[in-house]
């Protein structure tokens, strides 16, 4: 009986160090704030990947095992957003998509904004900008500038921030795009062997050399006399 109490004890203790995923989101969400985006990704993908549909992504202290399963990979090893995701997995594939995009993998951040925009929230309605400054980093100008355009299209707000910022952004594709902004035959030449070639040399040299310099002397009466200083 006491046995029994006592393991009782303990599964209410490590239940209440587990972290539910509202918990997990909370997590995120503060880690994006103070700057802390790779942080940010664990939490938002710890809850997108769970042995069931409907299974709280928990994980407890001490424990060898958790219900966190492999996520699917595509091609290119970005991790695959889920399928038919549920209300609360759009938010957390918006959420996912930024902080991947601040943490600088680029990768993976189009892949998870691409799937963001497929399904928009009102909570965040700049995916599409970010999403073709995504596509800008990863040199895709010309999907970049198609979707900064979108932007403009849907957000319909002038005045606001991020439809300049998506005007920019089409100005910065465009000269990208033009070859005359860009030179793609740059070559470039090993200076040995070249640039010490001939007497010239730009070394401190080894040895020294007694210089000799004539100094005029203004002597009284205008009288000049030379004196040579080694």
């Amino acid at each position: 009986m006491k046995l029994f109490q006592t393991l009782f004890a303990l599964f209410l203790t490590f239940s209440l160090f587990g972290q539910s995923n509202n918990e997990l989101i909370r997590l995120g969400d503060a880690a994006m704030v103070n700057g802390q985006y790779t942080n940010a990704v664990y939490y938002y993908a710890y809850t997108l990947y769970k042995i069931e549909k409907e299974e709280d992504a928990s994980y407890y202290p001490y424990e060898i095992s958790t219900n966190l399963k492999a996520p699917e990979k595509n091609d290119q090893g970005a991790l695959t957003p889920p399928k038919n995701p549920t209300a609360k997995e759009i938010i957390t594939i918006h959420k996912l998509a930024l902080a991947y995009l601040k943490s600088d993998d680029y990768r993976n951040s189009e892949t998870w904004f691409e799937s963001a925009i497929q399904y928009p929230i009102e909570t965040d309605p700049n995916a599409r900008y970010f999403y073709g400054l995504t596509l800008m980093y990863n040199d895709k100008f010309e999907l970049a500038q198609q979707q900064f355009e979108l932007f403009q299209e849907e957000n319909n707000l002038p005045d606001s921030k991020y439809h300049k910022l998506a005007a920019d952004q089409i100005v910065n594709c465009q000269f990208a795009l033009n070859p005359n902004n860009t030179n793609n035959d740059i070559r470039a030449y090993l200076m040995e062997g070249q640039f010490n070639e001939g007497s010239t040399s730009f070394g401190m040299p080894f040895f020294f050399q007694v210089l000799e310099l004539t100094v005029l002397l203004i002597q009284p009466q205008n009288q000049l006399k030379t004196k040579s200083i080694y």
